[in-house]
């Protein structure tokens, strides 16, 4: 057990990162708790930031040495303590509370960790007339912290006491730090195991309610994460070592169970979940065990070279002390925070964004500029913090660009191996991206303040690790079945801002739909004869569908480019002409599997735009505005007036753009780009596909081969599709062909250009945003489209990312026959 090592889950403070204030450092208000006061026990008030009010919390301290023979210890460590809440106004005397509820904390946490699902749940008992305790326990071990340089620079407002207390020597009231506990001092550790973890529980429950049959009555045992496999061994103990006695039995002592993101169960916690672990045979489980007891007698404190142990430990706590004192100050712990291999390495290895970065330290972690706040976020938050087990949802990162972050493991790699979703927590990874630059400062969003984009998604309900404290309100609804009053949500400066989390409506099927079988087998239109799914060979994909009559019809679409492939213009037919644009770097190609879904109803023109792998060649510098022009170039050329238009990203943003110019009948815009302010530099959108094309650029020849693996190919497709591993091995190879040799690549990323408002729209307008999309996040984008296209219609894809022909094409070809009409003509 390392010094403060608990106490790093009491004290990364304020809403802004954890919504509660450093229980063990808080001033201390002594109050004569109970009118008697019983020998061997003390009860004192503390005080806390909290925004619940009407509850009361306390430290109660009761006398129980260690068992007569344990190795030398410090006499603070012959106590057992733990938190109390209760209702302000409720009955004193917790035998007389209607349900006193006592909990195990997860490993690396003490008591504190229930600071705020503790508070929450008494008042919300309290709100429907029930007066509830809450006991959140604290382990033997934890006697070992030193919190004297963090309650000293508390006191004075002042983050210097305690860096120099811990890291510089120096005094805080009189005492110096004695360093971090190791060798003989910590010897005592090695029984501070299973069986006195119970044997404490029992003492504090028989301690503080005399009466086993109150006990039976009234007591809910649970815990968090590894406190749910403690209680299932409490509930299984025999404490008094006779079966023919039960009244001493664990599961006598509770009159029922919780668990928080955990499993009430006798044994050890499963790596993967849903996984039973078999027994071992005897002669297995001996050796193992008497090794495992040899290394704890070895090494009695975790103390790995760098992450877990008790200095970078520490440090977590000191985070969040400089977080408490100066929420939105800068760098306050990393400038001064000592250098050594075992700091370094931590910030590396929690921090780093790529395997080159944590390998060669550049750039350097301590050259980010960040609040003290979005410090502790990013040391915690589930969408950067790399260990599933320290993981705790708390928000997002703010005020700067962020990117995927591919250490140590990739997030497409995690999603693909479920084992590694366990280990490294399931949910998205981001790491800022702009280091020395003092201008981009990152800030901290709360958990309910923060704009949802790709990588969080409030309303799936990601898991809450730690107790639950990023929203206590849900784990209370989850204790007690009760919806909390306004003004419960356990943080500090709760906001008034209000974030609108409707849904934007889905498509509606129509009849008759179109003449399309997505189980694979063939389909005919007009006596076309195609197969829809996915071409194995690259030829096929640039051959026209063949006609049954092999007449001119057959012409009438090329898939890719428009053209035939003798660069003819492709003859017209009587049907509605629809124009489908494809994105910035892609080509026609992008849809090919949508293209057979319509040709029944429209005559379909398919151009690769100007600069683009296969299209026109600009001359002129590449623009919207010019890759637009050559667009409507191609319908001159045509003969064509105004058409039906659908697009994706720049495609839609080209959608809109002819609208403008009168050339479009109706706009189905998937996704759009150009909805940034104009003259803006690009932003994390456009600076993951310019990345993506140097990636590309640079592994020309090595990456085409390895499309031949589906985890290859969804880890290249992870931006712009949810299932990139759909797309055949050709599909893969020409869409990287098409990145690879896009001209107007740089160009058109880098535009500053941008969608001006489309106040009173030519022809009808439909937005159809991805659910999934990772270019440009609808939480952030569909409301800047609101505000350009104030009369079109939106919808939401479910289920797709950017690029949604990829991920579902009957869905695409669905919302651009709804965006038309069945009475277009």
């Amino acid at each position: 057990m390392t010094i403060l090592g608990e106490f790093a889950r009491r004290s990364f403070v304020r809403g802004a990162v954890c919504t509660s204030l450093v229980v063990s450092i808080s001033a201390v208000v002594p109050a004569a708790v109970s009118a008697e006061p019983v020998p061997g026990r003390t009860e004192r008030e503390i005080s806390s930031s909290s925004p619940v009010t009407g509850v009361v919390a306390s430290v109660v301290v009761l006398d129980a040495p260690l068992p007569v023979g344990s190795e030398p210890h410090p006499a603070e460590c012959d106590r057992l303590s733990y938190l109390r809440y209760r209702a302000a106004d409720g009955p004193e005397n917790s035998a007389d509370a209607d349900r006193v509820l006592v909990a195990q904390p997860g490993v690396f946490e003490g008591a504190g960790a229930f600071e705020s699902v503790a508070r929450n749940t008494v008042a919300a008992a309290a709100a429907e007339g029930r007066h509830i305790e809450f006991w959140a326990l604290d382990r033997r071990s934890n006697c070992l912290e030193d919190h004297t340089g963090s309650q000293a620079a508390l006191a004075a407002n002042d983050l210097d006491i305690a860096t120099d207390y811990y890291f510089a020597g120096g005094t805080a009231d009189g005492r110096t730090f004695a360093g971090y506990a190791d060798g003989a001092g910590t010897a005592w550790l090695k029984d501070q195991g299973l069986v006195q973890t119970m044997r404490d529980q029992y003492d504090v429950l028989r301690l503080e309610l005399p009466d086993q049959n109150i006990r039976k009555q009234k007591v809910l045992c649970g815990g968090h994460s590894l406190g749910g496999f403690l209680t299932g061994y409490f509930a299984n103990w025999d404490f008094d070592g006779n079966p023919a006695t039960t009244a001493d039995a664990g599961y006598n002592q509770c009159s029922g169970y919780f668990a928080l993101d955990t499993v009430i169960k006798a044994g050890p916690p499963n790596p993967i979940r849903n996984l039973d672990i078999p027994e071992l045979p005897p002669a297995l489980a001996e050796p193992i065990e008497a090794a495992s007891g040899t290394l704890t007698d070895v090494y009695p404190v975790t103390r790995l070279p760098a992450v877990i142990n008790p200095e970078t430990t520490n440090l977590l706590a000191i985070a969040g002390l400089a977080a408490r004192l100066d929420p939105t100050g800068v760098n306050d712990v990393v400038d001064r925070l000592p250098r050594g291999l075992n700091f370094d390495a931590t910030l590396r290895t929690l921090l780093s964004k790529d395997t080159l970065m944590a390998t060669t330290g550049l750039p350097d972690i301590r050259t980010l500029y960040a609040t003290n706040e979005a410090v502790v976020g990013a040391l915690l938050d589930d969408n950067s913090q790399p260990l599933g087990f320290l993981q705790t949802s708390v928000g997002f990162i703010g005020n700067g660009p962020v990117q995927d972050k591919y250490f140590p493991m990739p997030n497409d790699v995690i999603a693909t191996i479920p084992f590694l979703g366990q280990v490294f927590g399931s949910d998205r990874k981001a790491a800022p991206t702009s280091y020395g630059d003092p201008s981009v400062v990152y800030t901290w969003q709360d958990y309910d303040e923060m704009t949802p984009n790709s990588y969080t998604d409030p309303l799936a309900g990601s898991h809450l690790h730690l107790a639950d404290r990023a929203e206590p309100e849900r784990t209370t609804t989850r204790l007690h079945r009760v919806v909390l009053p306004d003004g419960h949500h356990h943080r500090s400066g709760a906001t008034d801002r209000a974030v609108d989390c409707r849904p934007l409506p889905l498509p509606r099927r129509r009849e008759p739909q179109p003449r399309a079988d997505l189980a694979g087998r063939r389909w005919s239109g007009s006596g076309c004869v195609r197969q829809p799914e996915r071409h194995s060979d690259h030829a096929a994909r640039l051959q026209p569908p063949r006609c049954s009559d092999g007449g001119a019809e057959a012409e009438r679409w090329s898939p890719g480019t428009g053209f035939d492939s003798t660069g003819r213009i492709q003859p017209m037919t009587d049907k509605p002409a629809l124009m489908l644009l494809h994105g910035v770097t892609m080509s026609g190609a992008a849809w090919d599997d949508v293209v057979p879904l319509l040709t029944d109803r429209f005559d379909v023109i398919v151009p690769t735009a100007a600069g683009h792998l296969g299209g026109p060649v600009l001359g002129t510098e590449a623009t919207i505005a010019a890759v637009t022009d050559a667009a409507e170039r191609q319908l001159d050329e045509r003969g064509l007036g105004a058409v039906h238009v659908a697009g994706n990203s720049m495609g839609g943003w080209m959608a809109v753009e002819l609208a403008r110019r009168g050339r479009a009948r109706s706009v189905c815009a998937f996704s759009p780009a150009g909805l940034w302010a104009k003259d803006d530099k690009p932003g994390a959108s456009r600076v993951t596909l310019i990345r993506t094309k140097k990636l590309a650029d640079a592994t020309r020849r090595l990456a085409p081969p390895l499309m031949t693996f589906g985890l290859v190919r969804r880890i290249a497709m992870r931006d712009i599709a949810v299932h990139g591993y759909r797309m055949t091995t050709q599909q893969a190879r020409r869409s990287f062909q098409d990145l690879v040799g896009c001209d107007a690549a740089y160009e058109l990323l880098n535009t500053r250009e941008s969608m001006d408002p489309l106040v009173d729209p030519p022809c009808p307008v439909t937005v159809a945003w991805a659910a999934h999309d990772r270019i440009f996040p609808p939480a952030e984008f569909v409301p800047v489209a609101q505000q350009r296209l104030p009369h079109a219609r939106f919808v939401t894809l479910p289920g797709v990312g950017h690029v949604p022909m990829i991920d579902d094409p009957a869905l695409c070809a669905r919302t651009i026959i709804e965006s038309i009409g069945d009475s277009a003509g």
